[in-house]
């Protein structure tokens, strides 16, 4: 279910004079293609960033604060929650800063040292060879069906919000989490997949309300 840049329009012109349709539009366009492929760019970034992470020795690995923050603003991610000078020492896993810092959101930076860098070809999420099947839900990639097997008592869950919404409809499959090397948090993916459910809300929402008005 879709809704086609003349949809879009007409929704607009309505959305002039209701204050309430013009916010989820706008949210609409943040979540989805119209508002500049912006999640493409993240997804493009953090793949980048896990394949050269993977590539590090266990010294070079990040492991305080102050660390992963600098690495993440490497490849062009900035949290809106920055770390304060005192808390950059302290140790700990990507998945303790990313609860600390990193639940209010990360902004993507227009200038950053890895933006000529390319992003690597997708691999299985769980044993890193190449990629050669996707979820069909998120999105998420594969080397065989044993690895995505051997991997569906946690991702499901990581599809679970996105299957709640797509019952009775079918949608495009969109990226999901990457993990290497010490298994980097789920973070992403989750946030990905709860984004599509919100957004399959809002498109059901935006459809339903074209056609009572047109």
């Amino acid at each position: 279910m879709d809704l086609s840049r003349q949809d879009m329009e007409r929704l607009r012109l309505i959305a002039e004079s209701d204050p309430n349709l013009k916010q989820m539009l706008d949210m609409y366009e943040q979540l989805t293609a119209f508002g500049g492929g912006q999640q493409e760019e993240n997804d493009r970034r953090w793949s980048i960033m896990v394949e050269a992470e993977g590539k590090m020795t266990e010294s070079e690995k990040p492991k305080t604060m102050g660390a992963h923050r600098d690495l993440l603003e490497k490849f062009g991610f900035r949290c809106t929650t920055p770390v304060p000078k005192k808390q950059g020492g302290e140790v700990g896993h990507f998945g303790d800063f990313m609860e600390k810092y990193g639940a209010g959101g990360l902004e993507l930076m227009s200038e950053y040292e890895m933006k000529s860098a390319t992003a690597p070809k997708p691999r299985c999420d769980e044993c890193r060879k190449l990629s050669s099947i996707r979820c069909r839900q998120c999105g998420e990639h594969y080397c065989s069906r044993a690895c995505q097997i051997k991997a569906r008592p946690l991702h499901k869950r990581v599809c679970k919000a996105v299957a709640a919404q797509r019952v009775e409809c079918t949608s495009s499959p969109r990226p999901g989490g990457v993990v290497v090397g010490g298994r980097r948090t789920r973070h992403r993916a989750r946030g990905s997949s709860h984004r599509a459910a919100l957004t399959f809300i809002i498109v059901l929402f935006l459809f339903l309300l074209f056609l009572t008005f047109f």
